[in-house]
């Protein structure tokens, strides 16, 4: 798998992949919310008011786009978040979530090395961010819709081996 920097031909792709994990793993409500953000990428502008500076990829696979997800810094404070992380449902379970995370990491430690690492998810994914070195700071519960709770969590900065199965 190849990463590169999102780019507005991109969008629809993305919106797909969205789709894809939409239930479970995504409130229907979510979806505007993700297309604002991918539109705030195609016009060189930032999502929210907050942000001080947000990156955003894709991972193609034979020049198919099956993941994608951003890492983005707030001002005036020492933390960058994961943002919109996603693989194209039928490549789940193959290891390709954990090379998106790696390589979300990489540029993570390239641009924002010395901040502090967060990120929010649903009790779906908890699990695999916990083998991937976050912990629970806080749940919410339905944080997102009915039935889908929030989880922040810290990153502890450890080494992961991103193999991907095939």
């Amino acid at each position: 798998m190849k990463f590169r920097n999102y780019k507005p031909t991109d969008h629809k792709a993305c919106l797909k992949l969205f789709d894809s994990n939409c239930p479970p793993f995504f409130d229907e409500s979510e979806r505007l919310l993700f297309d604002n953000w991918l539109l705030a990428f195609d016009t060189n502008e930032v999502a929210h008011a907050n942000i001080n500076q947000s990156l955003y990829y894709v991972g193609e696979l034979n020049d198919v786009i099956i993941c994608c997800g951003g890492i983005y810094s707030l001002k005036e404070k020492n933390e960058v978040r994961l943002s919109w992380g996603m693989v194209l449902r039928e490549y789940h379970q193959k290891g390709y979530g954990k090379t998106l995370l790696k390589y979300r990491l990489e540029e993570f430690n390239k641009h924002f090395s010395g901040f502090n690492l967060k990120l929010d998810t649903s009790q779906l994914t908890v699990g695999f961010y916990k083998q991937m070195n976050f912990r629970v700071t806080k749940i919410e519960k339905d944080g997102y819709g009915v039935g889908l709770d929030r989880y922040d969590m810290d990153y502890q900065n450890m080494k992961i081996d991103n193999e991907p199965r095939e």
